[in-house]
């Protein structure tokens, strides 16, 4: 990797200029961000599908557009957006992996990302499915499939579901960043190639996070109020070639809320993780002095020809160990 050498200008950058280079990275490397989240997402669009289709489908054999349909209905579009937001980091995580390595490489191979990826399915299933609460509500919502709909549980328990997101997700949003790029181990195990030797996911997402956990809720809040806003341009936008091309200008059927709708939530998660990213390289730009890590650990590698000096006197260690166990056993023979 050439650290000293990143394709991006590595400099603090304010808000709206993270938005700017979000957009210029989309339309700078649209196919593998195009076809990374499709790979990632195509699983959770279809199980959201399973678990939520019944709601639209059987309120269109009953009439769709009465008053009861409409209290159904607005259960069924509350429940596709929080499912959306909580699967959209582990959906975005080959487009964060494949990024990573896009800012340092000249052509990072698909194959070699999705190697990595596989390489750390057990903590993104952990960290990014099970503690982030994707799993269990999806699990709810399949011991909930086909029971009437519930004043706490389809209404009221989904803003606590997205309140709670304020306060995991709002103020510590790197925690993907920190499993697939710095692969810091969960637990206190033996730390990966390529990790921050000695720290593991809590302890690093603590001195990343503390000092500007203000400001990344803030941070989130507003990116949220740009997302619904922009999620909703966006299915209007869909909705209108729906219209030129089949003459269809009704929002109340079964292709807009089964197609159109996650689309266009699905479209909206995939900027905002590449945003995620920009946002990760700007923290660690602001607090750690990361451009100035880079351009020392570029020249320890040019002069040791690997990551550190300490690592090469441990593989040099290794290999004297290796040599006399050979000597030692033609000895022995």
């Amino acid at each position: 990797m050439q650290l000293d050498q990143a394709k991006l200008v590595m400099r603090p950058r304010s808000m709206s200029e993270v938005g700017d280079l979000t957009l210029a990275m989309l339309r700078t490397h649209p196919r593998p961000i195009i076809m990374g989240f499709l790979t990632g997402a195509a699983i959770w669009f279809a199980m959201d599908l399973a678990l939520l289709a019944w709601i639209p489908i059987g309120e269109a054999r009953l009439g769709i557009a009465d008053e009861e349909a409409t209290y159904e209905l607005y259960r069924y579009l509350t429940w596709m957006a929080v499912l959306v937001t909580l699967q959209t980091p582990v959906a975005g995580s080959l487009v964060t992996l494949w990024l990573g390595r896009e800012i340092f490489e000249e052509r990072p191979r698909y194959s070699e990302v999705i190697r990595e990826f596989w390489k750390l399915r057990s903590a993104i299933f952990w960290v990014l499915t099970v503690r982030s609460l994707v799993l269990p509500v999806m699990l709810l919502l399949l011991i909930r499939w086909g029971s009437p709909a519930s004043f706490f549980w389809d209404y009221l328990f989904p803003v606590l579901v997205l309140f709670v997101l304020f306060f995991t997700r709002g103020m510590n949003p790197f925690v993907p960043e920190i499993i697939l790029l710095e692969k810091c181990p969960v637990r206190g195990s033996t730390p990966r190639e390529g990790s921050n030797l000695g720290l593991t996911l809590r302890t690093r997402s603590n001195h990343l996070h503390r000092k500007s956990s203000g400001e990344n809720g803030g941070r989130f809040f507003i990116q949220g109020v740009i997302y619904f806003v922009l999620s909703i341009a966006l299915v209007m936008t869909l909705m209108s070639f729906r219209g030129v091309l089949f003459l269809r200008w009704d929002f109340l059927n079964l292709p807009v809320l089964l197609m159109i709708f996650p689309v266009g939530l699905w479209m909206v998660s995939a900027i905002s993780v590449v945003a995620r990213l920009l946002f990760y390289l700007d923290t660690r730009l602001r607090l750690e002095g990361w451009d100035v890590e880079l351009l020392i650990r570029a020249e320890v590698i040019r002069q040791f020809q690997s990551s550190s000096p300490q690592l090469d006197r441990r593989e040099q260690g290794v290999k004297r160990t290796e040599k006399r166990g050979g000597q030692d056993e033609l000895i022995h023979r």
